[in-house]
């Protein structure tokens, strides 16, 4: 759910080929303008600029969008993500990673269920009544609320998790045969996600590293006075 910009294919012959997500072969922009490698054309580039800057229900005034024109972001691993299914439920929508091989599938689920175990612990019933693609994200008429920094918050913590399930899994593959680029290139990537959103400490540790040191400190003294 953190912002990968290839998406894993793979084939009988070449196992852990990489294919990007946006090929040059879309050659018209959304309102069917056609642009050099499908680029968004001017008009298209304004509006879309204009929608971004608007403020929606709930969301702070003059927080910056990100590329996906969110305010407050979706859990992403890609384009896979997490939302209401429309009956009251969860589910996972795995965009380009429905195809992805070598067993990484497994750890885009693995991911996407973290996601989805802290938003139900959050707003336990926040798809009771929403339509197909809603996730609650602490705006009217989620409960609880969140601020757009409570909400950066959560989100940094839910990916850090998301993506510890993820590397386990991914570590745990096989890495031989075709699979092998596949998967170490998965390793690699998803080592590199945890690196952006598990930083700093939780206060747990803070404590214990805490009490660590202070145990060190008192130790060097009484050693030194016993010198004396």
């Amino acid at each position: 759910m953190s912002s990968r910009s290839l998406a894993r294919y793979g084939s009988s012959s070449s196992g852990g080929e990489f294919v990007a997500r946006n090929a040059l072969l879309q050659r018209s922009c959304a309102c069917g303008q056609h642009t050099i490698g499908g680029a968004t054309c001017d008009q298209c580039r304004s509006q879309e600029s204009s929608f971004a800057n608007r403020q929606s229900p709930g969301k702070a005034v003059g927080v910056k969008a990100d590329d996906h024109g969110e305010v407050k972001r979706s859990p992403r691993q890609g384009d896979a993500t997490i939302q209401c299914n429309g009956a009251g439920g969860w589910e996972i929508m795995y965009g380009t990673y429905a195809g992805a091989t070598c067993g990484t599938k497994n750890c885009v689920t693995a991911h996407e269920s973290s996601h989805m175990e802290d938003w139900k612990a959050k707003w336990p019933n926040g798809c009771t009544g929403k339509a197909r693609g809603y996730l609650p994200k602490g705006d009217p008429p989620d409960n609880p609320l969140m601020t757009v920094p409570e909400y950066d918050a959560f989100l940094k913590d839910s990916e850090c998790k998301a993506h510890t399930a993820d590397l386990q899994c991914a570590e745990a593959l096989p890495k031989t045969g075709a699979c092998k680029t596949t998967v170490e290139d998965y390793i690699k990537l998803t080592k590199e996600q945890k690196a952006n959103f598990c930083t700093g400490l939780p206060t747990w540790a803070k404590v214990l590293i805490g009490l660590g040191a202070a145990g060190l400190v008192g130790g060097l003294v009484a050693a030194a006075i016993a010198h004396h």
